[in-house]
């Protein structure tokens, strides 16, 4: 099948311009096993060939819908006589020997097959892996939810995510000391006396990772709130004894301008 200039201009366009993306938690797929990548990641899949001999790749998709996406020689590997308009600007020929697929969607999960074709003076057997990709989306950020009593506070964490999330928990301290972890999604804090810790929440899948808004942890909400009130009262008292003693002085001069009024008549 004939390939246009048009279609080797794009494709030589990917392979010096697409180096330079940053890249999202790129994957090597395993013949034979499943390779999880995030929503928005990248899938490396393996040319495998043991020959010198001229050969040619195909890269076909064939679960749950059977899909010839990509056919090259290679002693042609910048011209590939088969690639899907779709796949254009996600496939990436790589110099180390794989196949890179960017920009995974939803839609990208299933089984592919990388077929090599070997071309020498001697028929051999074709070589064929077939790779499993599981696309699951990226880990959200976690909420913490507070609850408290008067011996212990518990923090709980949550995030969403179609694969396993594991939780954790880091207390911020010293610098010179370093951060505390806890494992789990519950972090129950009992009341020493101590008040005023930071702790974040991180939840991690199998490809990705969130973490949490700090929370500032006060086992005693309760008096800052009393002192609070009072600072406010201790404020308003001050106040009013303020404008008691400008009103009392505005109302002595008042009283004595009016006796010099009267004195002023009288003589």
């Amino acid at each position: 099948m004939p390939h246009s200039d048009g279609k080797a201009e794009m494709l030589l366009w990917i392979l010096t311009v697409l180096p330079t993306v940053v890249q999202c938690r790129a994957a090597m797929a395993s013949p034979d096993s499943i390779t999880t990548v995030p929503v928005g990641g990248s899938v490396h899949f393996p040319i495998l060939h043991g020959s010198e001999d001229k050969y040619g790749v195909i890269l076909e998709k064939t679960s749950p819908n059977q899909l010839k996406i990509l056919a090259w020689m290679s002693d042609r590997p910048e011209t590939p006589y088969v690639i899907v308009p779709s796949y254009m600007n996600r496939i990436h020929f790589r110099r180390d020997g794989v196949i890179e697929m960017r920009s995974i969607k939803m839609s990208d999960q299933g089984t592919y097959e990388v077929q090599t074709n070997y071309f020498g003076r001697e028929l051999r057997n074709r070589d064929c892996d077939q790779f499993e990709v599981h696309v699951v989306e990226p880990v959200s950020e976690p909420i913490v939810e507070i609850s408290r009593n008067a011996s212990h506070i518990t923090l709980n964490c949550t995030a969403l995510g179609s694969g396993q999330i594991t939780y954790r928990w880091e207390r911020q301290t010293d610098a010179t000391v370093g951060n505390d972890t806890v494992h789990g999604a519950l972090l129950v804090l009992q009341n020493d006396g101590l008040s005023g810790h930071t702790y974040n929440c991180i939840a991690e899948d199998c490809c990705s990772r969130q973490i949490s808004l700090p929370v500032s942890v006060d086992f005693n909400p309760a008096s800052k709130s009393r002192n609070y009130w009072a600072s406010v009262l201790s404020f308003t008292v001050v106040l009013v004894l303020i404008l008691g003693l400008y009103l009392l002085r505005k109302s002595h001069k008042h009283r004595l301008l009016e006796e010099l009024s009267r004195s002023g008549r009288a003589q």
